[in-house]
């Protein structure tokens, strides 16, 4: 049964092992720097009550511009302590046979997939342009079937114009990066 869950585990999932072994560790550190971070702000907060107390009973003696504000920040350069080897690949386990095995069938059913995927939708091209061409008229016997595809330019002065039998022409401004359709 165990072996099944194990199938079933994505990337953000450990199983019970790995926990126990790695998270846990690494959980407990971080509980823990985080409990003396709260302890030092606490106790910060306390000292600074006291000083503003303390500031409050000789308040009388200092001037309002000679006033500091002075604030109390956190120290976030305590870091918790490092973690050991174990703890620093935190990656997940190897799979067990039967679940690798799964795994590298369904990467090569993708694979062929893709393959297949690719022939067909070439064919389907293919297709489609054979019926284009049967459909269009190129005169008697299709004498004009080999201008098909090819294209002719010319430059006059300011523009450059192609001309695509069987397909588009277009007028294009030398200086100019747009092309202007002329049937």
């Amino acid at each position: 049964m165990y072996a099944l869950f194990q199938i079933f585990l994505s990337v953000d999932e450990i199983d019970a092992d790995h926990f126990l072994n790695n998270t846990y560790e690494r959980l407990k550190t971080e509980k823990v720097a985080y409990e003396d971070f709260k302890n030092d702000q606490a106790r910060e907060q306390a000292e600074k009550d006291a000083q503003e107390k303390h500031e409050e009973d000789h308040d009388d003696l200092v001037a309002d511009d000679d006033k500091a504000d002075t604030e109390v920040y956190p120290d976030y350069t305590t870091t918790p302590s490092p973690p050991s080897e174990d703890e620093s690949d935190d990656v997940m386990p190897p799979y067990d046979e039967e679940t690798q095995k799964a795994i590298n069938e369904a990467e090569a059913a993708r694979k062929e997939y893709d393959e297949l995927d690719i022939k067909i939708s070439s064919l389907d091209s293919q297709i489609r342009e054979a019926e284009s061409f049967i459909e269009q008229d190129f005169g008697a016997d299709h004498a004009w079937a080999t201008l098909k595809g090819k294209c002719f330019e010319l430059t006059e002065k300011q523009y450059t114009y192609k001309y695509c039998p069987f397909d588009r022409t277009v007028q294009k401004d030398k200086n100019g990066y747009g092309e202007t359709g002329l049937g």
